[in-house]
């Protein structure tokens, strides 16, 4: 059986890892409070703290967290256990009250049986598990047509508020379609997620976020030469599932949230290490982008690139904290395979009981990543690909960073995709130069202040 942490212990917990949290912003970043916590290197400290609770308790130990009984899970086959788990879901309280308030039939805070339906309009119009969406060449042109203006209209260097304006237009003509921007939906979309963080609604935001969704939904919009988009394909599987309980709404308004956010943080990031990489990387990603065009087919063979994104998803882990609840009585088995009969349970789960994984901790962990644990080191990514892998991410080690198994996050593909497409044509045509000091890359630290970013042109 797991021990219990002490009350100084579990007090530390909330101080270490939960205070940060709330104020960093368990939804978004907060603008005002990241660059403190950054400044005082709380993640850093965080993992320290974890790792310090793996190697006196072991690798299950129970806690509170927030308020809730918690097992807290360091070890890599309890990992991989919990989240292929058909029995746990990822719509604990805290979770299901923060992102109710902008997504309040999200798959992702669903549960059987709508979890069910909700999961396969995703899967079927996100393209899960397929490198290549059915519309990728229309994607790749909004890409295209986007950076080129973003690069025109700032010539000489690129902010923070660049890549937001960039990634807000870019997930919404892909939603919606080619010249479906609106200005004032992203604005909306922001404040929502923003009072998100607190589990606050917004309610005029929230009224004029999801009727300008439910407009471009029931329009179903024809092929007007404005090519085909995500709402398009929703409206086709709706037609084809009359009756099915899907919330579509809903659905989408999740998928402007995170491809919004992962398009621009994900870029910065990556960009940022990038541009303080030694030579050989930046001179390897050249010639990998020189030799292709930039085409739906040609993305696909962008791996190089592809281990850059998965390095900097590995080392500032988009969701850190994956919180899983149980929905039946269940368990894990033992830490180690040979200390308990097949089948057997090392630890028992009652329902209602919360499950904690640290992918944080987990992707900066020696034991499993070696000296290249806080190392940005995308030629080691690629060599660990598997031989037919349809990712980088599916490699040895594995990485969490989508999550993994059935619940992981349905949109991974497009959106690394996505990231790929806007940073090889960023990278394809100028050299980024961090305004400031470049990132330290052996090692990198815990977190950065991407809110302060900013790249000369050259």
């Amino acid at each position: 059986m797991a021990p219990w942490l002490t009350k100084f212990d579990s007090l530390r917990l909330q101080r270490y890892v939960t205070l940060p949290m709330i104020l960093g912003g368990s939804v978004s970043p907060h603008p005002r409070f990241w660059p403190h916590l950054v400044r005082r290197q709380a993640t850093g400290a965080g993992i320290q703290f974890l790792r310090g609770l793996r190697k006196k308790y072991g690798p299950r130990a129970w806690s509170w967290f927030p308020v809730g009984p918690t097992l807290l899970v360091f070890d890599r086959e309890g990992i991989d256990e919990v989240l292929q788990s058909t029995t746990t879901f990822a719509d604990p309280w805290v979770k299901h009250f923060q992102l109710s308030t902008f997504t309040p039939y999200g798959v992702i805070i669903s549960r059987n049986p709508a979890w069910c339906p909700r999961r396969r309009l995703n899967d079927d119009v996100l393209a899960f598990g397929r490198s290549q969406h059915p519309d990728g060449d229309s994607f790749i042109t909004i890409v295209h047509h986007e950076v080129e203006k973003m690069l025109k209209d700032r010539p000489e260097s690129l902010a923070w508020n660049d890549f937001r304006t960039l990634a807000a237009r870019i997930s919404q003509q892909v939603i919606f379609g080619i010249c479906e921007y609106q200005e004032d939906l992203a604005l909306h979309l922001d404040r929502i997620v923003a009072a998100s963080n607190w589990g606050i609604r917004r309610w005029p935001d929230f009224r004029a976020f999801y009727r300008s969704i439910d407009n471009h939904l029931n329009r179903r919009p024809q092929a007007h030469g404005k090519g085909q988009s995500l709402v398009d394909s929703a409206a086709c599987w709706l037609a084809k599932h009359p009756g099915a309980d899907v919330e579509a709404s809903s659905q989408i308004a999740f998928w402007l949230f995170v491809m919004k956010d992962a398009i621009e943080l994900h870029t910065v990031r990556t960009l940022a290490l990038i541009a303080s990489a030694p030579e050989d990387v930046r001179c390897r990603l050249s010639s990998e982008l020189n030799c292709r065009p930039l085409t739906t087919a040609t993305m696909a063979h962008l791996h190089f690139l592809e281990a850059c994104i998965a390095e900097a998803l590995r080392l500032w882990t988009p969701v850190p904290i994956l919180l899983k609840v149980a929905a039946a009585d269940t368990g894990l088995k033992d830490g180690d395979p040979d200390g308990l009969e097949a089948g057997a349970l090392g630890v028992s789960i009652g329902k209602g009981r919360q499950v904690l994984v640290h992918t944080g901790l987990y992707h900066r962990d020696p034991e499993v990543f070696g000296a290249a644990a806080d190392r940005f080191a995308p030629e080691e990514r690629v060599a660990a690909k598997k031989p037919n892998g349809r990712s980088v991410t599916s490699s040895d080690p594995p990485l969490y960073v989508f999550s993994d198994h059935r619940q992981s996050c349905a949109g991974q593909f497009l959106v690394m995709f996505l990231l790929k497409a806007v940073l090889a044509h960023l990278l394809a045509q100028d050299k980024f130069v961090l305004a400031d000091r470049a990132v330290a890359i052996d090692p990198v630290p815990a977190a950065i202040d991407h809110f302060a970013i900013r790249f000369w042109r050259r």
